[in-house]
Parts: structure tokens; sequence; C-alpha cells
């Protein structure tokens, strides 16, 4: 009986088994849905991190920091940005997800910096309309922002603020922010030799500081002329955060308490305000308690010698260019390699609807190819300019570099200058010599002339052009070859369309010209009245003879068969089109014996045919017509095309991602098979195990317990060892040398926090014995005491296969002349893989032999291999640069001299005596130039020699003949730069270096922005076109309805104008006269003839409401009230007066000064929405009001969460609770509605622009909020989808397996009990 029931039990234990399985199977699967539900891991908490060393940079520590190491090879002096890991710098997307997405190969960056600004903030409603524009690019894009500012609490706050309102960008990775701690900023003002305090209650204060050696927090200190105050900086932390950071007034007894970091301080200068400059208020005295001085600060400045603020800049406003020069560096540091191609744009910017597709069409007309440097997309500063991320480090390492020199927007075209094999900088000599020759003959004509020269050069000084002093050299300068190589061809041409060559004899309207036709894409076009008809409607007889044509003429010839689409005419000019024309072929590229093909007569044409070996494809008007003309584009699509390549406007498909995906996939089949059989394999271990000590598995059986353990290991093995997660693509960077393993004090390197020092350029921490000192004089760096500085070092350099002797001699002859007052370094020069490579010790030796006796002032150096780059990198510049790092410290001026110069005797005296007749004159000059070109023969200051070789090794491929003026054009120059020519010269012609967009054609973006991000300063830069033109905005929609409010004595009409654009009821006042509305005002004069009731807004003149009445009454409000209820998504208020042109007759108010109604805007309010509607006194009106959020400012920029919409919105609410500070002004009152993105499209087809067909299809119809929200997250529900059947696959193949390790077990037990049974 007992022996029954344990064989009845196996049964109903296996089926149990058997539901157990699919049980399993289905939890598993379910597994990510659950993990869907949980917070994303991009939404992980947002943390400020310190930035980190590279992972194949690995630091020494030294006080918890990475410390700056003696650079011992190429890799040490190559860009310093190297050592910093970018990564280390996003803060969003957050998590591991997000750090995948933020490394997802692009088709294009956009990068701007944005920091927090009094009164205004922009930031929001830039990025709303740049995704807005965006959305009509197929392949991927990304915005980076840089939350720049060091009030950490708001870069915290922001970022948590952009990852809720652009939550759908920021998952994808389409929108990412970065932030560069503060203590990777290396920023100093001008050195100070003493300063003047003022205006403090206690009067002992006030006085004057000199400045000591002594810092704080890493600040020289200045002690006041009475002996009992300190000047210092105070920076403070408590446990992670820094609590205090400003310019503070201790006791001297309290001097060791400073020190040691406390904050002891009777007086004190604002918060971040690292500078010390007078314009600075603000400064509060202790006096019992913490009180507002305000006529307290600082009243003089005493610069050091030397020490120069450029430009006529404040250190303050230095500091602040300077600290945007850093804000850049690191953002395309970040940005560079995450896509193909990376645009510099700023927070407070406006595209027009169509920018994208403009900025596709042109790269692909004028660039892709070609050897461009940077394409300008706007003729305003630093916007809009566009880079290949293969340019994007050197670019970056430029700004690090010379961030102190020049604003961005200069610094950008000295580095295209030395990029460029056309550059401008080479004829500063030229300059020099007219302005010379102007000065001269100004000197003859008499003071009144002189006064007239305006501004000349004097850090420049022509030596060789002044004949009352002796020649120093008596050989003629050898003239040096400064040809340089042309970039590298950027961006690989598309082969989808035949490459062809666009003409036509008829004349372009405007921007529309006729190479926009082909290839495809471009949204405007080619359109033209040249359709051989005069105004008044007669034939031109001259078109008889010669017709009116269009044609593509082919690079190479089109064979087979073909299919050409010709599209025509216009939206609103649906009639200009080709009335009777013809398609006509030829085999010739000059398009003779042209055949006819098709006539023409429609719109729209398509003709399908066979092709041999044709070579110009013509499009003819064979009849006058009155009618314009629009070619909209032509269409080849040749039929026997096999290739995939993607569409024009398709996404980019990256292999290396795709490969590695694949690896990914076999390799995680191949573990998930392998853990599937060993769970099932263990399982079986553990019942025979269990089964020997038990007798209940008699009952049971073995194959429900082997289930049991088999899916309880298989889980475990699963969760664990198998997570459903995708890899991080590798970087597509080579990989660099790795580092040594050990530091100097023999502890390991590691992944380190890091500071600005790490960041400072290699070539000046040379490790001594990579720069090895050969005699005859003693090695100066091997001396404690300080070494007697000459008048003047000259550099030498020599290569292996020159004559011993004669370089020798030569030598010899410059330290007998120079009479012991001057210092020569002999460097000889190291070229990888020359033919004389074999032979150079041997000719170093020689040379050593041979200058034995060159005394106490000539240094014989050899550089080892290490310091140079791989060929085919060039190294005589890193010869130079090695050579001035030894000969710097040496004496106050340095000169490169040829061998063969012939210095005359005595050569230092005749320096001395020119040189002190300039300082005498107190002449600020860097340079005596005793040549005209090249960078030999060049008396140059020895402090600027850091900056040199900095840029030596920067460009080793630029020869330095050429550099040199790249150089002094960025260091030396005290207005703007000669490079910014580029520009000028790129208007005039076509350069290939630099391309200009905005050249005769539409501006695509304009810089709304007027207040600065330096406090104080309003921005009056506007693009010029946009004055004449309207600036089209795509964001808004404005949803019927009216907007009114409680205010007495208000216009109604005027407060509905505002909001809809619609005309007044009565007459407008536009200042000295009236009209019947705001846009009626100009009458062709422009913003001075729209006034009063109008202000310039956009390019036309728009109503604006005014009200003074705000300053004394509570409880009023304005309300908009829909026709119909509304989902709204965007609220935006723009207040202040418009910010009117420079004043050129205002002598005592600077052009960046406020107008006096710019700060016309509401100080305290709130935005209110409601839902429901119901009749006040015969109007409609709202309940159910909640509180949004509080306004304040010239810009209130409202978005919801998770691009979701609120809901059935009936009513928009501005709540003034309280009387306000100042006058309102409201000059713009817009709602993004559930409507508004087939809007934007729907827009841009009917002003004419064309759009790509994909995109048709793509916005074919209005969406609700629910469409519109899937479609913004398709791509990541389509992503989660891949994950999820991975997971699924996985787990199946898994389960398969172990499946098969237990039909293998219970075959084993079979097998092992016949063996048993088996006769003997």
């Amino acid at each position: 009986m007992h022996r029954g029931r344990a064989l009845n039990l196996q049964l109903p234990c296996a089926l149990a088994a058997v539901c157990l399985v699919f049980l399993n199977e289905v939890i598993l699967a379910a597994l990510p849905l659950v993990q869907r539900a949980e917070p994303d891991s991009f939404l992980d908490d947002i943390l400020l991190q310190p930035a980190l060393t590279a992972d194949d940079r690995p630091g020494c520590m030294e006080n918890g920091l990475a410390v700056q190491e003696a650079s011992a090879s190429w890799r040490d002096l190559d860009n310093p940005l190297k050592r910093l890991a970018p990564d280390s710098l996003r803060i969003l997307p957050a998590g591991e997800e997000g750090k995948r997405m933020s490394r997802t190969r692009r088709w294009m960056t956009f990068g701007m910096s944005s920091i927090k600004r009094p009164k205004a903030s922009y930031l929001g409603i830039t990025l709303s309309r740049m995704f807005n524009v965006l959305d009509l690019e197929l392949a991927e894009t990304a915005i980076v922002v840089h939350l720049a500012d060091f009030d950490e609490d708001w870069v915290l706050a922001t970022a948590k603020w952009l990852r809720a309102s652009f939550s759908a960008e920021a998952s994808k990775g389409r929108l990412q922010a970065i932030h560069a701690p503060r203590n990777l900023y290396a920023l100093k003002q001008a050195e100070l030799n003493a300063l003047d305090l003022g205006g403090f209650c206690d009067f002992t204060i006030n006085g004057k500081y000199m400045r000591r050696k002594d810092e704080v927090g890493g600040h020289m200190t200045y002690w006041s002329k009475n002996g009992k105050w300190i000047l210092y900086w105070c920076s403070q932390r408590a446990q992670t955060a820094i609590v205090h950071r400003r310019w503070a007034v201790g006791k001297v007894e309290d001097w060791d308490s400073i020190q040691s970091g406390t904050c002891v301080a009777v007086a004190r200068a604002p918060e971040d305000m690292e500078v010390l400059d007078p314009i600075i208020k603000g400064w509060e005295e202790f006096l019992g308690r913490w009180e507002l001085a305000p006529k307290a600060g600082i009243s003089n400045l005493d610069l050091s010698e030397g020490e120069l603020l450029k430009f006529g800049d404040s250190p303050k406003r230095q500091w602040w260019r300077t600290k945007q020069n850093l804000d850049y560096t690191f953002l395309m540091w970040y940005a560079a390699n995450i896509s193909d191609y990376y645009m510099q744009m700023e927070d407070d910017i406006q595209p027009v609807p169509h920018f994208i597709l403009t900025v596709r069409s042109y790269i692909q007309r004028s660039l892709l190819g070609k050897h461009w440097v940077m394409a300008s997309f706007s003729s305003l500063g630093f916007i809009g300019k566009l880079f290949n991320n293969s340019h994007v480090p050197k670019l970056a390492e430029f700004l690090l570099t010379f961030s102190t020199e020049a604003p961005c927007d200069w610094l950008v075209w000295v580095w295209i200058d030395a990029m460029s094999p056309w550059p401008v900088a080479p004829d500063i000599p030229k300059d020099v010599e007219q302005e010379t020759q102007k000065r001269e003959k100004a000197i003859k004509d008499g003071p009144e002339a002189v006064k007239k020269l305006g501004f000349m050069r004097d850090d420049l000084q022509a030596y060789y052009l002044n004949s009352s002093w002796p020649q120093l050299f008596q050989t003629p300068a050898v003239e040096v070859d400064t040809t340089k190589a042309w970039p590298d061809q950027n961006g690989a041409v598309e082969s989808r369309f035949p490459q062809a060559r666009v003409e036509s004899n008829m004349k372009a309207h405007k921007a529309f010209t006729a190479n926009l036709v082909y290839p495809p894409g471009d949204p405007l076009g080619f359109w033209t009245s040249d359709t051989c008809t005069f105004p008044s409607g007669k034939a031109d007889p001259l078109c008889e003879h010669q017709k009116k044509y269009f044609r593509l003429v082919f690079n190479e010839p089109l064979h087979g068969e073909v299919k050409v689409i010709i599209r025509q005419s216009r939206a609103q000019h649906e009639n200009d089109f080709i009335k009777s024309g013809s398609l006509q072929v030829s085999r010739t590229q000059d398009c003779n014996k042209l055949q006819r093909v098709k006539e023409l007569q429609q719109a729209e044409e398509i003709w399908k045919g066979h092709m041999d070996r044709v070579l110009c494809l013509q499009v003819t008007l064979d009849k006058p017509q009155p009618e314009w003309i629009a070619i909209r584009e032509i269409v080849i699509e040749p039929q026997s095309s096999t290739s995939t390549k993607p569409n024009f406007l398709s996404p980019k498909v990256h292999s290396s991602e795709v490969s590695h995906s694949f690896h990914y996939a076999l390799q995680h089949a191949f573990e998930a098979a392998a853990l599937g059989f060993l769970a099932g394999s263990l399982a079986w271990v553990a019942i025979w195990e269990f089964g020997k000590r038990y007798e209940i598995m008699r009952s049971v059986g073995c194959f429900a317990p082997w289930t049991f353990t088999f899916i309880m290991v298989l889980d475990v093995s699963l969760l664990i060892f198998l997570k459903p997660d995708r890899p991080t693509v590798p970087s597509s960077d080579p990989s660099p040398t790795p580092s040594p393993l050990l530091c100097q004090n023999q502890r390991p390197r590691e992944k380190l926090p890091l500071d600005w020092r790490v960041l400072r350029p290699g070539i000046s921490f040379l490790e001594k014995s990579q720069l090895k000192h050969l005699g005859p004089a003693r090695d100066p760096r091997e001396t404690s005491e300080a070494w007697e500085k000459r008048q003047v070092s000259i550099g030498v350099i020599a290569q292996p296969d020159m004559d011993a002797a004669f370089v020798a001699s030569s030598v010899l002859q410059i330290v007998q002349h120079g009479a012991g007052d001057a210092t020569i370094a002999l460097l000889v020069g190291q070229a990888r893989n020359s033919p004389w490579s074999p032979r150079r010790q041997e000719f170093v030796q020689k040379l050593r032999e041979l200058l034995h006796q060159g005394g106490d002032l000539l240094h014989l150096l050899d550089p080892s291999a290490d310091l140079y780059p791989e060929a085919p990198t060039k190294t005589e510049n890193v010869d130079l640069a090695l050579l001035t790092a030894f000969l710097e410290p040496l004496s106050d001026a340095f000169m490169m001299v040829e061998l063969d110069c012939g210095l005359v005797k005595d050569y230092p005296y005749h320096l001395r005596r020119f040189t002190q007749t300039l300082d005498s004159l107190s002449t600020p000059w860097i340079v005596v130039e005793f040549t005209g070109p090249g960078h030999t023969r060049k008396l140059l200051r020895s402090r600027l020699l850091p900056r040199f070789r900095e840029m030596l090794v920067m460009f080793p491929n630029v020869p330095a003949a050429s550099l040199f003026w790249d150089f002094i054009d960025v260091v030396g120059n005290e207005t703007a730069p000669k490079s910014i020519y580029l520009g000028t010269d790129a208007g005039k012609r076509d350069r290939p270096d630099v391309k200009l967009q905005h050249n005769k054609h539409q501006a695509l973006i304009e810089h709304l922005g007027d207040v600065s991000s330096l406090e104080g300063k309003v921005q009056r830069a506007q693009e010029a076109y946009f004055k004449n033109n309207v600036l089209v905005e795509s964001l808004f929609d404005n949803p019927p309805g009216m907007l009114k409010t409680n205010i007495p004595g208000s216009r109604q009409d005027i407060l509905q104008a505002v909001y809809d654009g619609s005309k007044t009821a009565g007459e407008v006042t536009c200042g000295g006269h009236s009209a019947k509305s705001c846009s009626e005002c100009p009458q062709g004069h422009g913003a001075s003839w729209c006034n009063r009731d109008c202000g310039w807004v956009d390019g036309t003149c728009k109503t604006l409401y005014k009200t003074d009445k705000v300053t004394t009454s509570q409880d009023v409000y304005f309300e908009l009230v829909f026709e119909d209820a509304q989902d709204v998504e965007i609220v935006s208020l723009s207040m202040g007066g418009t910010v009117k042109p420079p004043c050129s007759n205002c002598k005592d108010k600077p052009d960046e000064s406020p107008d006096d109604d710019f700060a016309h805007a509401l100080d305290d309010a709130e935005l209110l929405f409601a839902r429901g509607q119901k009749d006040l006194m015969g109007e409609v009106g709202c309940e159910k009001y909640f509180k949004v959020r509080n306004i304040a400012g010239r810009e209130v920029f409202w978005k919801s969460n998770s691009s979701r919409f609120v809901t059935a919105v009936k009513c928009v609410r501005i709540s003034i609770p309280r009387a306000q500070e100042h006058a309102l002004i409201l000059r713009a009152f817009q709602i993004r509605s559930s409507k508004a993105g087939y809007n934007n499209v729907a827009s841009l087809a009917a002003a004419g622009f064309n759009l790509p067909s994909t995109l048709e299809s793509k916005w074919s119809f209005p969406r609700t909020p629910l469409q519109t929200y899937n479609a913004l997250n398709s791509e990541q529900a389509a992503m989660w989808q891949e994950h999820h059947l991975e997971w699924v696959l996985l787990m199946s193949v898994a389960l398969v397996s172990g499946a098969f390790a237990g039909v293998l077990g219970c075959l084993f037990p079979k097998q092992r009990k016949r063996r048993k049974l088996a006769p003997t």
C-alpha cells in the first residue's frame, strides 16, 4: 500500500514541475516590465562629481588630487585635455544607461553654455525652439548644455528642471548637460602691485594696500600701508560644500588663523567675485552685524610692470571673457568625438523653422569632401560656427591655452589662420612697414599730421627699417618656405545621387540660387524671373538665339535605367513652372548635341528610360512666358543601382556599433547556454546526493526535485550573470600608450580627481633627463644659486645631416661676438626615421669635442627621441619648443638665428641700446624685428616664450615661420587680431578654409538675449537680416482666445494684439505720429519710427502693452481665456522695454548700459491655470485655478514636465498679488499647445519651403497629446522592445540548454543501472 502511494505521487509532482517551468518562464519574461515601471536609470539622482583623470591617463596623488608630472614623452606634451575624462563632466543623463546614451554616435552636436543671469533665463525657450526645428532632421542630433555657473545649487536645480521638462530628449541622449567643477578653472586677474580701498565706516580700513608674496587660497595677499589689515581670498568649505568664496579684509593679528583657512573678516566683497575691480559694488562691513556699504570698494588699481589689461577691458570683464573661453573649452572637449559635426550655439538664440534643413543642405553642397576648417551660419560672434569634430579637440586646446588673451570669437579666427594654407597673419610685417612709413611721413609733415595718425602698433618694432641704427647681421636672411598642408577633407560625399555640377544662364532671385536644386533636399530651391519676357510682357528676342536652360553636368557618365523627377512651383506661387520646355541629354560635358527625351508642361514631371553614357542633363525653356520659374528640386535615381547607401536625410548607421552589438549578442548566447547546462548539471548532482540520504526521492521521483532545483539555480544565475543591459560602444579613438604603472613615490597610478594644474601644457614641465645638457657650460638647472641673466639668449638648431665643423665654427663665432653678454644654446634636432638618424650620436659627440672650449655661456642640448611625435608628424617645431624651454629663464629676451647669420661683434650692446631707448619712451614692445617675414632674427621678450612653445607643440606640422605671426596676433595685438580679416575675405571670394553660409543668403539664427551673462551689460547685437525681415516663430501656435485684464483704463484691443497680432480697434501712437496699427508705423524707416505703443521685435513693428498701475495696484491680473479648452505644453512671457540701437550721441551712457525702461517687468507674480468655465457678468471665465509657478524678470518660460501636456486648460492667468517695483511693458504672451508640432511643418509648407517626402509622411496629420508623447518616446520604446526581446531569447536559450542537461541526467542513471544488471 505504501508503495502504491509512492507511485501515485510521481504523476502529480511531475505535473506540478511542468506548471512551475511555464510559470517561471512567464515571470522571467515579465521581469523587464517590472523594471521598466521603476524610474529609468537616466533618472538617477543628479550629483556633482569631481573631474577625473582619463582612463588611459591614471595619475599620481598629492593632497587628494592628481598632480602635474614632468613630461618625459610626446604623449605628455600632447593636448593636456587628454588627461581629463570627458564623461566625468556629465550630469545629465545620469546613470549607466545615461552614459551609454550620451556616447551614442550622432550626425551633429550643438553645444551651448549657460550661467545664472539676473532677471532673465533663456535656456528653456532656446532648447524648446532648437528641438522644435531639429524634429525635421531624421538623423541623430544632440544638444549639449554646459551649466557653467559656479553656484552649485543653481547647477543642480537647473539640471533637475531640464530632466523634468525635457525628459524624452534626456532619456535618449538628445539633451545632455555637463558641469566643469570650479577647480578646473585657472582664473586669475591681472597682477597688481597695489590697490586702494575706500568708503568703509572704519576709516583705518581705507587706504593703500601693497602686494606680498604670501598666498591664501592660491591668491596673492595685499597688506595695508598702516600695517593693520590684510586683503585676502577667503575660500572655506563645510564638509563637501563651499560656503565662502570671496575677497575679505582681516586683521593682521589673525594672520595665523587666516593662513589655516579660517575666514576671519571685518569687511568682504560680494560672493564669487574673484577679481579685484573698482566697478564691483556690494561690499559689506561688519558693524556689530554685516551691513551693506554702498560706497565701499576699490578706488584705484596699480598694475605690475609689463601687465596689460587688453583691449581696455576692466579686470572684471577680462576675467569674465577668460571664464567664457574655458566654459567653451570643456564644452567642446566633452562634445568631441560623439558626432560627425559640432556647431557652437548660445543659450539665447532662435533658429528659423527651416534651420536644420538648410544646414544639412549646405553641408551636402558646399562642405562635403572639401578642405574647410569652419563654416559660419551666423554673422554674430561665436554663434552658428560649424566644425568637423575631428578638429574640435584642437580648438578646445587652443581656447584653453590662450583663454586670457582675447574673446572666443576672436581666438577662433587665429586658430583658423594657424590651420589654413591661406593665412593672413604672416602679412603683419607688411602692415608694420606701412605704418612705419606713414609715421615717418607724418613726423615730416608736422604735429597736426601726427595727431591724425590714429592707432598704430607699438608692440612690434621694425629695427631693420630704421637706418639710424647699425645693422646687426652681416648676411641677408634666408627665405623660409611657409607652405602649409591642406587640412583633411571633411566628410565623405554621399553617392545616392550621382555627383554633378549645376549650371544655369537664368538669373536667380535673391538667395534662390541654381545650386540649391541638386542634390535634392534644400528648403529653398531655384527661383527666377528670367523667363525671356520683359516686364511689359514682350518677349526677349535674344532668347531666340540663346535659350534659357538649367543643366546638370555629371562627374561620371550615367548608364542604364534612370528615373528623373523634376518638381516645380512653390506654395502661393503654384503657377511658377515651365509651361513649354524640354528635357534633353548629351554625352559631352559641354552639353553639345543635345537629344530631347521629354516635353515639359506640368509642375511635376517624371521620366523613366535608358541612358547611354550621359554626361549632361538639361532643362530648357522653349518659349517665353510671363510667369516666373521655381524649380524646387531634381531627383536622379539610377534604377539599376543596388546600393544600400542611406538616404540623404536618413539616419547614419555606424558599422562599428552594429558589429559590436552582434558580437555582444553572440557572446551572451553562449553564456546563456553554458549557464543553463551548468544549472541542469548541478541540479542532477544535488538530486543524486539527496537521493542517497532520503527515501522520499523514491516516492516523488527524480523529475520534480530536479525541476525545482534547476529552476532555482537557473534564476539566480540569470539574474546575476545575464542582465539585459546594452554594452558601451568602444571609442573609435586609437588606444594611446598606457602610462607607467608606478609613480615616483612607487605608489600605483589610479584614476583621480584633478584640477587646473594638471591641465597645464606639458612643454613647461620637462623631465630634465629627457633634455640632456652636454656642456661646455654648467647646466643652470642643476644649481640652486640664482643664475646671472644675460642681455639676450641666442638659440641655434643643427641637424645631423649638417657638417659638424661648420656648425661648431658658426656657433663659436656667435659666442665670441656676444662679448660675454649673451647666452647661446645649440640643440641637435631629432628627426625620427630620417636617413641620418643612425649617425646622429656620432654627430653629437663630434660637436661636443669641437665646442669644449665654448666657455660658460654655451650649452649643447641633446633631446630624447621620446619627446617627439611619430612620423609623418614633423619635428622642427618641437626642436624650437625645447630650445625655448631651456633658454627662457636665462635672460629677459630671446632670439632664434640661423647658423650662418653673421651676427656683428658686440651685438648685445646694440640690442641693449635699442631696447633701453624703447623703454625710456614707455613703448610696450614685445618683438624687435631685424627682418620682415619668418621667425628668425626676432628679439622676443622671454616672458612670452611659454606661450610661443605651447603653440609650436600644438601645431607641429605648421611651419614656425608662419606660426610665429599667429602667436604675435593673439598675444601682442591690442586691437582686433589680424586674423579676423579671414571672415572679411571669405565674404569677398570663395575661400577653401572658411565658408560663410550667411553671406548673401537668408539668416538662419537670431540672437534674442538682451540680458548678458556679464552683470550690468545689455546685449544689443542682432542679425542685420532681421532688421528688415520677419523672424518666423514656429514654436508657439497661440490657440484662439481672449487676453484680458482687470487693470482699469487698459485698452483691450492693444492687449489682444500682443497675444495674437490682431489689428487694434483704434489708432496707435508710434512716437511722433499715429497709425491704424503698429505694422503701419515704420513706413520704411525701420525701428526709429516704431515707439510708444509699439516696439521693434523680431524684424517687425509689434504692439506693446504698457501700464504703470502695477506699481500701485494689488490683486490685479492678466487672463487668457481660450475659445476651446487646450492641452498646454509651454507658456512664455516677454516683458520690459525693447532693446534700442546704440546711442551714438550719448557719451555718458555706454552702449552696454540698460535703457530706462529695460527693467519694466514683473518682480513678484504667479502663473495660474484653470479648468472649467463659468459666466461672470456676461463674460466667460474660469473656476478651479491652481498655481503653476512664481514668475519674475524680463523673460518667463514654463514647460510641462515629462514632455506631457497639461490637459483641458481653459484659462491661463498672470496673478499680481502685490504692487510691483517697476512699471510693466508686456512684449509677448505666447502659448504652445498640442497642435504646434503639426503646425510647424504645415507653416513651412505654406511658406513655400521644400520638405522631403519622408518628413511629409512623418508629420502628415495633427496629433493628439497621447500621440505626440508616444512619438517623442518611440525610439525609447523601440530600444526597450529590443532589450526585452534579447532578454527573452537569452532566457529561452538557457532553459533549452538546461533541459538538454536534464535529458542527459535522465539517461545517465539508466545506463548505470543496465551496467549493474548486466551478467558478468
